[in-house]
């Protein structure tokens, strides 16, 4: 089990890089004391990102790499940095990613935030309900993240979001009778919803068309 040190100390996580060497070690906490005189976040704050990344598994080199992703999208958004870079994180776990598509997470993350009201935070608690089912689907991070920016724009909050995809997922990917005649009734033909077919902005735009508007997108 990893328990984490005391915050008072500038880089006290060296013990998880098992393999690491010295020279490793050196160039986080010099990594650390740069980000500390060259962005808004302090050495230490960096070092707390760095303790997610290296619980994960990561190695020096991918820290380093993968803390500017970060460090860049929690600026942007003004969010915590140890915060954004667990759901970032948590999010490759979800989605079984490699520790290198870090980058491609926060920029994903940052282009929905921009364009949409999501937020770090509302976009962490909604992953946390639909993430595993988006994934088991093969329903990339880009459409999940898209969809939940719909569903943030429709007025949904972030819990709601997350369970109402997640809910409709599963009634798509096995739909009952009775939502089968549901989506009938509404003049929507199954190939034109089908998960496997459409992303899911444009499955929410299918149910959309056909009237069933905010509650009816929000449950897809």
């Amino acid at each position: 089990m990893i328990r984490r040190p005391p915050r008072s100390t500038l880089f006290p996580y060296t013990t998880l890089f098992r393999s690491g060497t010295k020279k490793d070690m050196k160039e986080l906490g010099d990594f650390a004391r740069k980000m500390g005189e060259t962005t808004i976040f302090s050495a230490s704050q960096s070092a707390d990102a760095m303790y997610f990344l290296a619980s994960a598994g990561f190695s020096a080199n991918q820290v380093i790499g993968s803390l500017q992703a970060t460090l860049q999208l929690a600026a942007a958004t003004q969010f915590d940095l140890a915060e954004t870079t667990r759901i970032v994180v948590s999010s490759l776990n979800a989605y079984q990613l490699k520790a290198t598509d870090a980058i491609k997470v926060s920029n994903v993350f940052s282009a929905i935030i921009s364009s949409s009201q999501a937020t770090m935070s509302r976009l962490g608690e909604s992953l946390k309900y639909v993430a595993p089912i988006a994934s088991q689907l093969g329903i990339s991070i880009e459409q999940t993240s898209a969809a939940l920016g719909e569903l943030f724009n429709s007025g949904l909050q972030a819990s709601q979001a997350g369970t109402s995809l997640r809910q409709g997922l599963i009634r798509l990917q096995a739909p009952t009778k009775a939502a089968t005649e549901a989506i009938k009734k509404l003049g929507i033909h199954y190939d034109d919803i089908n998960p496997q077919m459409h992303s899911l902005v444009e499955i929410m735009d299918a149910f959309n068309k056909a009237g069933a508007g905010k509650i009816g997108r929000a449950h897809v």
